[in-house]
């Protein structure tokens, strides 16, 4: 049996900075890395890639993963995530392979965090690559907002809902 005092030397007083969370919203970043490994009590197949926020600044340099499971039923949904961003895969080539040698990193994406239905944490819920992204993500709230369209008064433009209901028709 171990003597407790042998954790007396193992911390030095330094406390770890606090993590920056995301609120629910719709962000722009970088896949900053990815890794294939089994997760979860069933030891279950998942591709995991780390995503670096850039916009908006408050909230630049958080970190949030993308999980993707890769089992049977999920793999049509996989196929489709990373076909919409310039990562498809292939039927006729060993997707172990394919998996490993992704062109992930450095692709710039916008993406939807925020409590999927029926869950308890957050996750990102989709992605896209950030080029086919009408408007420029503002993070937190009610994600893409329409006000510089609004404001510049483009095709389908929209006036904020608090905006709408404070005019008086004439």
């Amino acid at each position: 049996m171990s003597n407790i005092n042998e954790l007396d030397g193992i911390w030095n007083g330094e406390e770890a900075e606090t993590a920056k969370r995301l609120e629910p919203g719709t962000y722009r970043g970088e896949v900053v890395d990815f890794k294939i490994s089994q997760i979860g009590k069933n030891y279950t197949w998942a591709l995991i890639a780390m995503i670096r926020v850039n916009l908006p600044a408050e909230n630049e340099g958080t970190q949030v993963e993308k999980c993707w499971w890769l089992t049977p039923k999920a793999m049509p949904y996989v196929s489709r995530d990373l076909k919409d961003i310039e990562c498809q895969l292939f039927k006729d080539s060993p997707l172990s392979e394919q998996l490993q040698n992704l062109p992930l990193i450095g692709k710039e994406i916008d993406f939807r965090y925020d409590i999927p239905k029926g869950g308890e944490y957050p996750e990102v819920q989709w992605l896209r690559l950030a080029k086919n992204s009408a408007n420029v993500p503002q993070g937190a709230g009610h994600g893409v907002k329409l006000r510089a369209a609004s404001q510049a008064g483009g095709v389908g433009a929209q006036e904020p809902e608090h905006e709408r209901k404070n005019t008086i028709p004439f």
